[in-house]
């Protein structure tokens, strides 16, 4: 049985019952071992070892979240191979700056290259259609550009304070623009979050591509999910070709 999507995180209720399985014999084995060191020692308490179990149970969830992007991060790089447009050089550009941007603004790189995807199908020199917007109060005939769609007349002044981009030309390079829109994907999230603190897992979702694209669009959300899908069918295919 397989999960319903999960933005970001690729996994099966039999990865996850193995991953809680694993958590807690790795926690019973620490504390066996500490509270028979502690009897035969010095007959310390359990309670003694607290930190030390917390400390080592974060190394293990770092460990599985770090495999986790690994793992996502693979997906990608298949997905990106179906790009015949761009050359092997590019794509791997492109890879790595998904990592990197994904790490820095804690944004999961499948719906990060999720987004790209939808804006621009990684035409990273495309300008989309002139649109007229308010800005300031008065209205501004402009467009998105680069991989991720971004509007440089809402968006320059905040990507030149965080070092992202210095001109509207830099979001025509692949890395400058993945940047861009994994810090703006996180402004919008921040932004939804504070909000509400209990908006739910679905909504979260649809109010930040709403807030990234302008307003809400089905086909746009409709591509998401076609999209995440897409990545998550080729996810179990593996697992079933490799056994």
């Amino acid at each position: 049985m397989v999960h319903k999507i999960n933005w970001g995180k690729f996994l099966t209720e039999e990865e996850e019952m193995k991953k809680g399985l694993g958590r807690l014999l790795i926690t019973m084995s620490i504390i066996f071992a500490l509270a028979v060191g502690g009897v035969i020692g010095h007959s310390i308490g359990i309670s003694s070892y607290v930190p030390v179990i917390e400390k080592l149970e974060a190394k293990v969830v770092a460990t599985e979240r770090e495999k986790e992007k690994e793992a996502e991060l693979t997906f990608v790089r298949l997905d990106l191979q179906e790009y015949q447009h761009l050359s092997p050089e590019i794509r791997e550009r492109m890879l790595a700056a998904l990592d990197s941007a994904s790490r820095k603004y804690r944004i999961p790189v499948g719906f990060l290259h999720a987004i790209l995807r939808i804006e621009s199908n990684y035409q990273f020199q495309i300008d989309h259609p002139k649109v007229t917007i308010k800005i300031k109060g008065k209205p501004v005939t402009t467009c998105a550009r680069g991989l991720g769609g971004v509007m440089w007349d809402i968006w320059a002044d905040s990507l030149k304070a965080n070092g992202i981009c210095n001109a509207v030309s830099d979001l025509y390079v692949p890395e400058n623009s993945i940047m861009a829109s994994a810090y703006i994907l996180r402004y919008e999230t921040d932004r939804t979050l504070s909000r509400s603190k209990n908006v739910s897992a679905y909504n979260i979702i649809r109010e930040i591509i709403k807030s990234y694209y302008g307003a809400y669009s089905a086909p746009y959300e409709a591509r998401m999910m076609q999209v995440t899908n897409e990545l998550w069918l080729k996810r179990i295919a593996k697992d079933l070709i490799t056994g």
